[in-house]
């Protein structure tokens, strides 16, 4: 039977690993299991993790009569955008309820993210599951721009390397 369309809603799943990688082109399900898992503690609004438009070189030949094109350097784009879990009574903010916050919020901190899509976001990551990963160093926090929202801060990311459509290894 041939594949469905499926909503996004609730089947993606965002693990952030604090210690890098061995190999971000195979990173193993020990890896994966040892990471926080981020996917009820960031925000859709304000978090993004993607390839953009990569460089271009322009190098045509002498004979060519168009401007050809060649794709240089990729370029990616990241954001995150943690929930501030307050605790209930006192509206106080815990070091212990916002691992996501605590872990990205200060600048320069190098962190990987790795980004599933397919499986609900509460099933753990199994071999062979195909997942994004990106490197990314991370800016200072941001206020969002409207409040009307759940409390949370914005993290502009750089992304240093990245790895796309890799499938999840075993081992260790």
């Amino acid at each position: 039977m041939p594949g469905v369309k499926t909503l996004a809603d609730a089947r993606q799943k965002l693990t952030i690993l604090t210690v890098p990688p061995a190999d971000i082109n195979a990173i193993t399900l020990v890896e994966l299991t040892a990471g926080i898992d981020a996917s009820c503690q960031v925000a859709k609004n304000g978090t993004r993790f993607s390839a953009t438009a990569s460089n271009t070189v322009s190098d045509p030949a002498y004979c060519d009569e168009v401007e050809v094109q060649e794709y240089g350097a990729s370029n990616y784009e990241a954001s995150i955008s943690p929930y501030w879990y307050l605790d209930p009574l006192t509206g106080k903010y815990d070091i212990t309820d916002n691992p996501v916050y605590e872990a990205a919020r200060e600048k320069g901190t190098r962190l990987t993210y790795v980004h599933r899509d397919g499986p609900k976001y509460d099933l753990p990551w199994e071999a062979a599951d195909i997942y994004d990963a990106y490197e990314a160093v991370s800016d200072n926090p941001q206020r969002p721009s409207e409040s009307g929202a759940n409390v949370k801060r914005m993290i502009p990311l750089s992304v240093h390397r990245a790895a796309l459509h890799k499938p999840v290894v075993t081992g260790v």
